[in-house]
């Protein structure tokens, strides 16, 4: 028998605490002193790992307007609820006719004749072919980095939701590992990932997870197919999961029997060009320079060819953020950013190797979130 519930609306169930609420005042405070750097009056966020930076709101439909005495959240209102609980900060706007005519619409009516800044990296042609339509005397200004420098500097809560997130990945690798058999198809092995992650707490892994065996080891970004796991493969294994909001990342290569003397070498190699950077890594430190010291090890072993990705990136809301640690960045590493260190070699024809930890910059030296063991881990049943 199906029983009725009263029709009583529940209680909110977003809500947020009083540090939450004045940790993004602080945020916002810190971005309007940005603006006043730029010559600009207001800011238009639309990237939605920056509005909930600033907001709390961690819904799919979301803008944040900032202006000089106040700040204004526009969804819709499929998150009306949700909003009022987890942004009680922002004077909530509901869009009825689409998100941008309506930012449009409160810019005028709030910011006529300023200079608004907006995320230029994130804003769609359409979306700003709307915005400077008849102007009203708005003078929209690209600016690419309004929150990133800000965001890539994790406060002591943020790590510790990284720090569980990671806690949560590398408990899902070793058991992974364990359940892995010669047999499994790659999509079968990264199906028991995303069921151990949600059984662990997690929201969600980051991205398409990455399971790649034999020669398709030899893919960086080989995300799971049909193939099947044989025997005296090597399988590259990378993934990470959401834990409230914020993101890990994790990969280890493991060898389906005994390894390869091949295998073996690679493995050692990288390795050793990790714990190089490890080494390094502090603040104050060029991400260039770190870059480098990674790519000097393996370029001196003969492989310099063979890796062609940056030494690693920021995590946080998104599991791809600032600072990207690669030759071309000009950034510098700072207190409280937490990023990846994964070199590798990627040999077609024959396979590869990527080991990935993830640290949190504390002063001169680091911490590291991964406790995955960094040997070659063996698969013998």
């Amino acid at each position: 028998m199906v029983r009725l519930t009263s029709s009583k609306r529940r209680p909110c169930t977003y809500l947020c605490n009083k540090h939450m609420i004045e940790t993004a005042l602080l945020r916002i405070d810190a971005l309007r002193q940005q603006l006043s750097n730029e010559g600009c009056q207001a800011a238009l966020i639309s990237k939605l790992e920056h509005v909930r930076y600033l907001s709390g709101f961690s819904g799919s439909s979301g803008a944040l307007l900032v202006f000089e005495d106040g700040q204004h959240l526009v969804t819709d209102f499929r998150y009306e609820e949700q909003a009022a609980g987890e942004s009680p900060h922002c004077e909530l706007v509901i869009a009825k006719d689409g998100m941008i005519p309506r930012v449009k619409e409160l810019a005028t009516e709030r910011a006529s004749g300023s200079r608004i800044a907006f995320q230029s990296a994130i804003l769609s042609y359409k979306d700003f072919a709307t915005l400077t339509a008849d102007t009203n005397g708005i003078e929209w200004v690209p600016i690419s980095g309004l929150v990133d420098p800000q965001a890539a500097i994790k406060d002591q809560h943020e790590i510790e939701l990284i720090a569980k997130a990671q806690e949560i990945t590398d408990a899902v690798l070793l058991e992974v590992v364990d359940r892995i058999r010669v047999g499994m198809t790659e999509r079968e092995v990264g199906a028991e990932i995303d069921y151990q992650a949600r059984l662990r707490g997690a929201e969600s892994t980051c991205f398409g997870t990455i399971v790649a065996s034999g020669k398709r080891a030899a893919l960086p970004h080989g995300v799971a197919t049909e193939k099947i796991v044989e025997s005296g493969e090597m399988v590259t294994i990378d993934f990470g999961v959401f834990y409230e909001g914020y993101a890990s990342d994790l990969t280890r290569t493991i060898s389906m029997g005994p390894p390869s003397d091949k295998l073996v070498e690679v493995h050692d190699i990288v390795g050793r060009a990790q714990d190089a950077a490890l080494e390094m890594a502090g603040e104050s430190v060029a991400a260039s320079d770190l870059d480098e010291c990674a790519r000097e090890v393996i370029h001196d072993a003969g492989y310099g060819d063979a890796f062609g990705h940056s030494l690693g990136h920021g995590v946080g809301l998104n599991v791809h953020e600032d600072p990207r640690i690669s030759a071309k960045s000009e950034q510098i590493l700072k207190n409280g950013m937490v990023i990846t260190i994964e070199p590798g070699i990627y040999l077609p024809g024959w396979g590869g190797v990527r080991t990935e930890d993830l640290i949190v910059i504390t002063g001169k030296t680091h911490r590291n979130l991964t406790t995955t063991p960094k040997e070659l881990m063996i698969v013998d049943h």
